[in-house]
């Protein structure tokens, strides 16, 4: 099955206008799983990748604000990249 995954990502360190700054994100992807725990932890594992691996620290979570199953026909080809940050301090 195709699963939408929709990742809240908080308290990770980086570079924002010159000056490391702890931000949060939020970032869609999509995966083929057998089911929604496979999906939860393909995705959690491939955004880890994404990231600096610098980023993170005691204070950095991941958490799967929501799953929902897809039609393979109208999910993209591609699981998706990208992330859109917010300062949090």
């Amino acid at each position: 099955m195709m699963y939408k995954v929709f990742i809240n990502g908080r308290g990770f360190t980086l570079p924002v206008e010159g000056k490391l700054r702890k931000v949060g994100f939020y970032t869609t992807r999509f995966v083929d799983a057998q089911d929604e725990h496979d999906a939860e932890q393909t995705v959690l594992k491939f955004v880890k990748t994404e990231l600096p691996s610098n980023s993170s620290s005691e204070d950095s979570t991941l958490q799967v604000e929501s799953i929902e199953i897809v039609e393979s026909s109208n999910a993209p080809k591609k699981m998706g990249t990208g992330f859109s940050f917010y300062v949090m301090d």
